[in-house]
């Protein structure tokens, strides 16, 4: 299908598919969600040793990585991110660059509470990371860098008057 892209160059691109607000907030809950929640059944797998913890924590893995393709693949908001300028128009483009002014935002007060919390739970004796957990924060950090702009344009972008 083509489009045209500000009003002079057509672009082969498809029009996104029209996932309701609700709902790509909810998917984009549940794929960091899932994470965490199978992050947490796996430490709880290994210190108590239970297999059924383990499956858990798979199924959890399995539920966030369906939601983060139904978040990025079916709406194209990856492509927004990761795509090629010629394939995105000068809204999209708009929002892009505020998801990204979001994202360095929250990435900053992340790493911020990271290291605040590094520091404190070594001198109070709370809970620090083991190999096992290390492995799955380094994961989480890598899947929350690549996808939270795509995630924070599900969450917020609204369709342009005209296509409602």
């Amino acid at each position: 299908m083509s489009t045209t892209v500000n009003g002079n160059a057509p672009s082969q691109r498809k029009p996104l598919r029209k996932i309701g607000l609700g709902v790509r907030r909810a998917a984009v809950l549940a794929m960091y969600g899932g994470y965490g929640v199978a992050a947490a059944l796996w430490h709880s797998s290994q210190t108590h040793h239970s297999a059924l913890l383990a499956v858990a924590a798979f199924a959890a893995l399995a539920a966030a990585v369906a939601c983060a393709l139904a978040v990025f693949y079916r709406t194209g908001y990856f492509t927004w991110v990761f795509g090629p300028e010629s394939g995105v128009d000068e809204r999209q483009k708009a929002m892009r660059n505020l998801a990204y002014g979001y994202c360095y935002s929250i990435g900053f007060a992340l790493v911020l509470l990271a290291v605040l919390y590094g520091e404190i739970a070594s001198d109070a004796h709370w809970w620090l990371p083991n190999r096992n957990d290390a492995e799955w924060i380094f994961w989480g950090v890598m899947t929350v860098g690549l996808t939270l702009p795509s995630a924070m344009l599900a969450w917020v972008d609204q369709p342009p008057p005209d296509e409602e």
